[in-house]
């Protein structure tokens, strides 16, 4: 078992302000992090850019090489900065296959670029600006020397719930996957739906639905998180919470976003838990909650975890 340092990094970007966005992502770290030490950080899908692009020729300026954009190149720098590993989501541009990619990429604490994993479950905003979907096969990467001979399985938001929604709901691709690749830590980053956003509302007129969320955004208890929204995604990786022989506890990770883009509200609450192994398959029993971050403001979470390598 080894102690493992997590720090999650909470945002809320705005499209078409990239550098004032990297920005506030400085300005949280070197005032939440300060001095401490960390092994990982991670960060929330598409974290610098914004999500909410309504076409491919609205996203293209933003789309960056694998792990060499304004996204990797900061968070390359960041890894080396801090000594540790980074994981950020981005837009990615494959330009061998002509295609876009919803990506997420790994750094490690000398700034190189460890891995990228592509979302293979798409939503609906995904393919409203022409992404492509990543590889159904879940795989995970490591043991990891530099973070303690983990395996790492990264998954990015809709590749939690169930393939277009229609695929079975206890198939549990995803979570499967990673149970049976053996991963011991599991990363997600997010822009995951607030439960009450009124994007989910499509029979109401847009003009109607970004008066709605601009007043669901200030009515949200900044000081909560949204609990159901935590509670969907530990009842996602389902797999991990039967009973089991093992005893092998495996840390999940998800980082999400927090604001509004137009008619949509985002959950924020990005959360830390470790899924015990060896329980009778109640919730209650087979986890245990770290913590998690505000439904509505920006922040950065820190917390110590044990984990089995």
């Amino acid at each position: 078992m080894v102690k493992l340092r997590i720090a999650v990094l909470q945002l809320n970007p705005r499209i078409g302000h990239l550098g004032a966005n990297i920005e506030r992502a400085e300005h949280i770290l070197s005032t939440q992090l300060a001095n401490r030490r960390c092994d990982l950080l991670v960060l929330p899908e598409f974290a610098l850019t914004g999500y909410k692009f309504n076409s491919a020729k609205d996203i293209d300026p933003y789309l960056e090489l694998e792990g060499k954009g304004p996204s990797g190149n900061w968070a390359s720098k960041i890894s080396k900065r801090l000594g540790c590993h980074t994981l950020i989501g981005y837009p990615e541009r494959d330009v061998t296959a002509n295609k876009t990619f919803n990506s997420a990429s790994m750094f490690g604490p000398s700034g190189d670029l460890m891995f990228t994993h592509r979302k293979a479950f798409l939503y609906d905003t995904d393919e409203q600006f022409g992404c492509s979907e990543g590889s159904h096969e879940f795989q995970s990467h490591g043991p990891l020397a530099s973070l303690a001979n983990l395996k790492v399985q990264v998954g990015i938001c809709m590749d939690l719930n169930p393939y277009k929604f229609q695929a079975p709901f206890d198939a549990f691709e995803f979570s499967s996957a990673a149970k049976e690749n053996g991963a011991n830590l599991v990363l997600c980053p997010m822009n995951w739906l607030h439960t009450q956003s009124p994007s989910l509302e499509a029979d109401q007129p847009e003009n109607e639905r970004v008066k709605a969320a601009e007043e669901l955004v200030s009515k949200l208890d900044g000081d909560r998180l949204n609990i159901e929204t935590v509670n969907y995604w530990a009842l996602r990786m389902r797999p991990f919470l039967k009973p089991t022989d093992s005893e092998k506890r495996v840390v999940f990770v998800a980082c999400n976003r927090c604001g509004r883009e137009d008619d949509v509200v985002y959950a924020g609450s990005s959360s830390i838990m470790t899924f015990k192994g060896n329980t009778t398959g109640l919730m209650s029993e087979a986890i245990e909650f770290h913590g998690g971050l505000s439904q509505v403001q920006e922040g950065l979470m820190y917390q110590e975890v044990d984990i089995d390598n």
